[in-house]
């Protein structure tokens, strides 16, 4: 017993003596404790509101990419853009990757091919590890086709192949790196492209 009152009073001076130490800083330390003080109450008062900031601009962001699907769904692709471009001002939103994906998608179907390539690199600038990177390296390939870069295209389709050999979309590329060989007059080329694309084609499970 005398054991445990010799510890309670050890914990009561120790409280004690870092209350007296505590009060003795700020009392010393003023204008210190004061700006802490503020500093500590602004993160409280921040921190919050920029989580619902944040969340609100997702919320934003997600709700101008889906009215935006819903005008491509029914092709009038000048107003997706137009919502796509909305929702991109939300910079650093989690819909971001998806918009950029979709908005270059939709001006490759307007044919506006220059302005999809910049919407595709606009991606992989900033998004090159997201899982939907494969259907950006597409489109992007199929856009400098369009243009008649197809030493660029031929890169595009290379770089997806190294990267992602078991995808679904393989048969795409393995047709847009023929096409761009036939382009390019390396005949050769072009057939072994045909000829591993028949292989995959046959009795292939996609991922």
């Amino acid at each position: 017993m005398p054991r445990k009152w010799v510890k309670e009073e050890l914990k009561k001076d120790r409280l004690a003596s870092w209350v007296e130490r505590s009060v003795t800083w700020v009392n010393e330390n003023k204008e210190n404790a004061i700006i802490g003080g503020i500093v500590i109450l602004a993160m409280v008062i921040f921190i919050p509101f920029s989580l619902s900031r944040r969340a609100k601009m997702n919320e934003r962001a997600f709700s101008l990419l889906a009215r935006g699907q819903q005008e491509v769904f029914n092709d009038q692709m000048d107003k997706a853009v137009s919502f796509y471009d909305q929702a991109l001002k939300d910079s650093g939103s989690k819909a971001t990757p998806l918009v950029l994906l979709y908005k270059g998608n939709a001006l490759y179907e307007m044919e506006k091919y220059s302005e999809a390539v910049s919407t595709y690199r606009r991606y992989l600038d900033k998004y090159e590890t997201r899982k939907i990177t494969p259907e950006v390296l597409i489109g992007l390939g199929n856009s400098l086709e369009q243009e008649g870069k197809f030493d660029e295209a031929r890169e595009t389709y290379q770089k997806f192949l190294e990267r992602f050999p078991e995808h679904y979309l393989l048969p795409g590329i393995y047709q847009g790196l023929g096409r761009c060989y036939e382009k390019l007059g390396q005949k050769d080329e072009a057939i072994k492209i045909y000829q591993q694309m028949s292989n995959f084609y046959s009795g292939r499970i996609w991922q």
